[in-house]
């Protein structure tokens, strides 16, 4: 009796670690599957944002190196100051907002 018990353990343990090993194995490939879709979304998104960012500069660069001058609003600080009390007062350059 004690001969069949002790085969059964001698050929248990080998076989017990065979098949722990598949199993860590199979898990490990499982995991390193589902990081492999997280990285590939994380790559698309990212290759999406660096195609926005080129078009982006595409534009500043033309905007930069375009010989047609570019309107901008010349308005001094002290104006605008000027106008914001003007506004808070009912006034608009100068000129009553009240008809008279």
């Amino acid at each position: 009796m004690h001969d069949v018990l002790i085969v059964g353990i001698v050929f248990a343990v080998p076989i017990s670690a065979i098949l722990s090993s598949v199993w860590l194995r199979a898990k490990k490939l499982e995991l390193q599957s589902g990081g492999d879709r997280k990285l590939a979304d994380r790559v698309e998104a990212m290759a999406a944002e660096n195609a926005d960012l080129r078009r982006r500069i595409e534009v500043l660069e033309t905007i930069v190196t375009s010989d047609v001058p570019i309107p901008r609003a010349r308005v001094r600080v002290e104006d605008a100051v000027e106008d914001e009390r003007a506004d808070a007062a009912g006034q608009v350059r100068g000129r009553s907002a009240r008809p008279g």
